[in-house]
């Protein structure tokens, strides 16, 4: 045992494995069933009488009698007090009873975890065993294994553990006497000794009230046979052969001398022994079963005597081939010819740093307690942060990868604590009675006491853009680099989303997405994909952040002609941002809590499908400024222009334009989809499968990359707008209706035959006639007949004298000018002419 490592199995020697059949892989042609070892029946006899439980009953009964107390009811707390008549034996006793109490063996870890394995085969928390994982894993697979042979595996037998610790206080104390052989079930056979320490696994041994050391021989069965042979192979003899098959083999039984068996592990052993293996494992030892454990158990029997006498050691305890003595005790001589003795600490396993500590505790009388502090923490470890709010409320959310998902403390904090119980079946129970009874004493009181964040969510800079998805943070930056961040690195959580259990490997493979884009965009694929880009990056740009308005190409504004892909582009964006989507007629901007369901973290506001003759202008406000959200029955809360989500308009109609409204163009860029696909040919009938729900990974992983390629596209040239015609389309938009075209064209056309100048007072002159039957229509008015002139003569600009007409703001009129005359005489003459004409009047 030279390693300071802890083992499952003692170090292999004939005592520590029943011996199995050896593997055709492992030994060649050996398959005969090896001999139990002779003395495994000693080391797992079953403990059956708890010695300090029987002290505990004895010990307040002798302390009454010796000190003659007079007291009716004596208890054991008495007598512990009473330390006039305590004796030094009585000392070891109390020590090793306080360190049990202490400690108690049930709320060990290595003997709770796999009791509650062996139980109902459940595994307790890892987070929460304190020592090595990969030490309970290997138990875990030793129980597995028997299981599968219907067998129980559970080394940790609480009496024998607590019987040793009393035996080890008493015998490195100097306190045991002859007769706690029968108390302890000491027993000796084939020069070994079996004793409290034998009946544990050395996982618990450095469980102790004092500090010990051990002392035993390196390689000790192979040493034996060097000593015997003359030979020097105990150095390198585990290089060759296997620990298990090397004891394996010389513990080979077999009543048939000559059976094939014998000569197969002949072989095996002269691997290492060349000729001489026939005298490391002789017929005789073969035949006669347990020999060669006799045989070398006589040697170790003698190097530890030689060890206790030349060292002059009283206290100690034997475990096979080794020694455990007192950590103070002085040893000078370690070898003896051949023989080598190791020193070893013996301490408790070393804890894992990692380890959290559970919300509750078990007090000196064996009940369970728990305080507000175990709670809070253990809430903060489960992921718990605590939100200031400005109304002072409490809010709790479970956070997870700096996702933000709200917690219903009222009604699952009780459910979260429960799942924390890391307990056997019947204290499972005790702690869930717990927690119910302490609710409003002591776990409510632990929620104040969660330090408070300030609710601030992730937002791209200028030049990054990061998307959440489980394999953490994937920022680009400006340098078109894309790295992954751990969440605790960034500052602001995100609100929940699917895109959080996704696992992203950056690809620059081109996915359906990717050609459906080409499709839709043609000429303007440039400019679609930095639309994407803008679209999902979350930065706010105070001079340029305008809402992205998706349309038809070739749309009339009479038949709605749609299905050419806007809803796959905004199912996109769902993909990657949290988003609120209303539809145009829900969506009524002069309405009070028209935002009363938008929260802070929003990343996109979508208004879908939009009708004709939507307010856009009603817009400018939210689209460039702050948001006030007026939630219905509590007060209206402000969310920031840099917080606020960026706005996308989708529209089956055309949208009108105005070249003199530079505050309506610089708030809306437009892109309109080619006319690729419609009802009659979807994205289903070219790719085959529908978007995003019949994904596989490796698709959703060229999406995810085509999406950082727009963004880093509008990183390097910014927002590209595509170059539309939105003359003819505010031309169309304007005289959609044919009788209000016929209409307007009856009055303007004779205007413009008959008259080198007109106002805006001329047409409605005409429109607002007595005998005119369209006048009660109110399609024409004072405010709209300008601007309606206007678009309708750049409509017609092209048409026979029409473009020689334009409108002066001096005299408020339209003005004929095919450029032979100044506008100011033209004015000037028709002043003249109506003059004359209102004199001519006058005198008739």
């Amino acid at each position: 045992m030279e390693s300071n490592q802890f083992y499952i199995e003692e170090e292999i020697d004939f005592n520590d494995i029943p011996l199995e059949s050896i593997s055709k892989e492992e030994t060649g042609e050996i398959t005969q069933q090896f001999a139990e070892i002779t003395d495994n029946d000693l080391v797992n006899a079953p403990v059956k009488i708890d010695v300090g439980k029987e002290w505990e009953i004895k010990f307040p009964k002798r302390i009454k009698e010796e000190s003659k107390s007079k007291k009716i009811k004596y208890t054991f707390f008495d007598a512990l007090l009473n330390t006039t008549f305590h004796s030094k034996r009585d000392r070891c006793f109390i020590l090793a009873h306080n360190y049990l109490k202490e400690d108690p063996p049930e709320r060990n870890d290595f003997i709770k975890y796999l009791n509650v394995y062996n139980e109902g085969g459940i595994k307790l928390k890892e987070k929460y065993f304190k020592y090595d994982l990969e030490t309970l894993k290997k138990y875990y697979e030793k129980a597995a294994e028997k299981k599968k042979d219907g067998d129980l595996y559970n080394p940790f037998n609480i009496k024998a553990y607590r019987n040793y610790v009393f035996y080890m206080v008493l015998k490195l104390q100097g306190e045991y006497v002859d007769s706690d052989d029968e108390l302890f079930k000491v027993t000796s056979k084939d020069n070994r000794e079996y004793n409290p320490a034998t009946k544990i696994p050395s996982i618990l041994r450095g469980f102790l009230p004092i500090d010990i050391k051990e002392y035993d021989i390196k390689r000790a069965f192979p040493t034996f046979i060097d000593m015997e042979l003359g030979t020097n192979h105990r150095h390198t003899i585990y290089e060759i052969l296997n620990k298990k098959i090397f004891a394996q083999l010389l513990n080979a039984n077999s009543s048939k001398p000559n059976d094939n068996y014998y000569y197969n592990c002949i072989e095996n052993l002269e691997k290492v022994y060349g000729g001489r293996a026939y005298y490391v494992l002789t017929k005789e030892r073969f035949l006669e079963k347990g020999k060669a454990f006799r045989d070398f158990t006589k040697y170790e029997k003698n190097f530890i005597e030689q060890f206790i006498k030349e060292n002059n050691v009283f206290n100690y305890v034997r475990i096979h081939d080794a020694l455990i003595l007192d950590q103070s005790q002085t040893i000078s001589t370690t070898t003896f010819g051949l023989i080598e003795f190791g020193e070893k600490k013996i301490t408790i396993p070393e804890k894992n740093p990692n380890t959290l500590k559970t919300f509750y505790f078990m007090d000196d009388d064996g009940n369970f307690k728990t305080t507000p502090v175990l709670v809070r923490d253990c809430l903060i470890n489960e992921g718990i942060k605590r939100i200031s709010t400005p109304d002072d409320q409490m809010l709790l959310i479970l956070d997870n990868n700096n996702v933000m998902d709200p917690f219903n403390y009222k009604t699952d904090l009780l459910i979260k604590l429960k799942e924390e119980i890391n307990e056997l079946k019947e204290d499972c129970i005790k702690i869930e009675n717990l927690i119910a009874f302490e609710y409003k004493n002591c776990i409510m009181k632990a929620l104040p006491l969660i330090k408070p964040h300030k609710l601030i969510f992730y937002q791209d800079t200028e030049y990054t853009f990061g998307l959440p998805f489980k394999n953490g943070l994937f920022i680009l930056d400006k340098d078109g680099t894309i790295t992954n961040q751990k969440y605790n690195d960034q500052k602001g959580f995100f609100r929940k989303h699917i895109i959080q259990s996704k696992e992203f490997k950056y690809t620059e493979e081109a996915g359906d997405f990717e050609q459906f884009i080409k499709n839709v965009a043609g000429e303007n694929e440039k400019a679609f994909m930095t639309m994407i880009g803008y679209s999902v990056h979350s930065y706010k740009d105070p001079a340029r952040s305008p809402c992205v308005l998706l349309t038809d190409e070739g749309a009339d504004d009479i038949n709605r002609d749609g299905g050419r892909g806007k809803t796959v582009i905004i199912v996109a964006f769902a993909q990657l941002l949290t988003h609120l989507k209303k539809g145009g007629l829900e969506f009524d901007p002069n309405y009070t809590h028209v935002f009363a369901d938008l929260e802070k973290g929003t990343r996109l506001y979508v208004i879908d499908d939009v009708p004709a003759g939507f307010n856009y202008e009603a817009l400018y406000t939210n689209i460039l400024g702050d948001i006030n959200c007026q939630r219905k029955g509590t007060k209206a809360e402000t969310i920031e222009f840099s917080e606020t989500p960026k706005f996308i308009i989708t529209s089956n109609w055309l949208i009108p334009y105005s070249s003199a409204s530079t505050s309506t163009n610089r708030r809306f860029v437009e892109y309109k989809l080619k006319k690729h696909y419609n009802d009659k040919y979807t994205p289903m009938d070219e790719f085959g499968k529908r978007f995003f729900l019949d994904w596989d990974a490796d698709e959703f992983n060229r999406f995810y990359s085509f999406i950082y390629r727009c963004v880093r596209l509008f990183f390097s040239d910014g927002l590209v707008t595509p170059f539309y015609d939105k003359e003819l389309d505010t031309f169309l938009v304007k005289f959609r209706n044919d009788a209000v075209l016929a209409e307007f064209e009856r009055i303007l056309k004779p205007l413009l035959k008959k008259m080198k100048t007109f106002t805006v007072t001329d047409f409605y002159r005409e429109y607002n006639h007595f005998e005119n039957p369209f006048k009660n229509e109110k399609w024409f008015h004072q405010n709209n007949i300008r601007n309606l002139i206007d678009i309708w003569l750049k409509h017609n600009y092209n048409v026979s004298n029409y473009k020689y007409w334009n409108y002066s703001k001096s005299s408020k009129a339209w003005v004929y000018n095919d450029g032979n005359v100044s506008v100011k005489s033209i004015i000037d003459n028709e002043r003249d002419m109506d003059a004359i004409l209102a004199k001519f009047t006058h005198n008739n």
